[in-house]
């Protein structure tokens, strides 16, 4: 499956059945720091149906199958502060970091839009190289996720809400 560099070899599985058990994951021994863990093999029942996907770099101009958050370990946004700043704070950091933007909002119907200025951004993923969608609102996100999500030193910053 095309993915982001960073995701290049990582495993992903979908396993055919109605409540996911047909395939195990064996973790890997030690710290695992990535966000859907990391596994070093699978237990697979001989009888059924189970699919493995393993991540692939993107090839140039093609769009992942597995998006990911913009900021997450390895992508343009990791550890940078952006989520409920407005379009117009956030749109310097995209040129900086090299990415171009489309936007979508549930306010608008999940449309792609030009983003006004003063909006906020509430999350973006990564949907191929350089290239992200932005979700952005009227206002802040009430519930924005945790700044440390994906950025452990984030909470160990003084301005860490």
């Amino acid at each position: 499956m095309p993915t982001a560099p960073a995701s290049a070899g990582q495993t992903l599985y979908v396993d055919g059945t109605r409540d996911n058990s047909a395939i195990t994951p064996i973790q890997a021994p030690g710290t695992c720091a990535r966000f859907a863990g990391c596994p070093a093999g699978f237990r697979i029942p001989v009888r059924g149906h189970a699919e493995v996907l393993i991540g692939r770099a993107a090839r140039p101009g093609e769009r992942y199958g597995l998006m990911e958050h913009i900021d997450m370990e390895g992508r343009p946004f990791h550890c940078v502060e952006f989520l409920n700043r407005t379009v117009a704070e956030v749109l310097p950091l995209l040129r900086e970091h090299g990415v171009r933007a489309e936007f979508t909002s549930y306010a608008a119907g999940g449309a792609r839009l030009p983003a006004p200025a003063g909006w906020y951004v509430h999350e973006g993923i990564m949907v191929a190289d350089g290239q992200a969608l932005l979700l952005v609102g009227p206002a802040p996100n009430p519930r924005p996720r945790a700044r440390d999500a994906y950025c452990p030193a984030a909470a160990e910053s003084p301005s860490h809400p």
